[in-house]
């Protein structure tokens, strides 16, 4: 009985809370490779944008692709393939070139999982910071 009364706290504490959900504001660092394609798993949102910087200046290209189109492009680069090329053989939906950017991606009324996939030429650091669209 003891146990019921737990389990039925914690869900009354979920259901209050809105469950596990992840926040859409988020900061993050990821160590780049030539030789890898980077992953960047937005969290589900109507609408979320992403900046982007690299530690020490170096170009990236970032590509905005659906979650299951990255999935695809990590397949094809475990398969041999490099990573640029993986990239754009998958639908994306924009592509930016820079040592820094902005990546909105589009309104909808259903959360869509967006993946940023980044590819480099040079070793580097990037950070990825979230915040919820306009």
């Amino acid at each position: 009985m003891r146990h019921l009364s737990l389990g039925f706290a914690v869900l009354i504490c979920l259901a209050a809370t809105g469950g596990c959900r992840r926040s859409v504001s988020s900061e993050k660092s990821y160590d780049l490779d030539p030789s890898k394609l980077t992953a960047v798993e937005l969290p589900p949102a109507r609408s979320i944008v992403a900046d982007f910087t690299t530690k020490d200046n170096t170009p990236v290209t970032a590509y905005l692709v659906r979650a299951e189109d990255a999935t695809q492009a990590l397949s094809k680069v475990n398969s041999g393939l490099m990573p640029g090329q993986a990239a754009k053989q998958v639908n994306f939906l924009t592509t930016i070139e820079g040592s820094s950017g902005s990546i909105t991606a589009p309104k909808s009324e259903d959360k869509i999982a967006w993946t940023i996939l980044f590819t480099t030429k040079t070793a580097t650091n990037l950070t990825v910071k979230t915040h919820p669209g306009n």
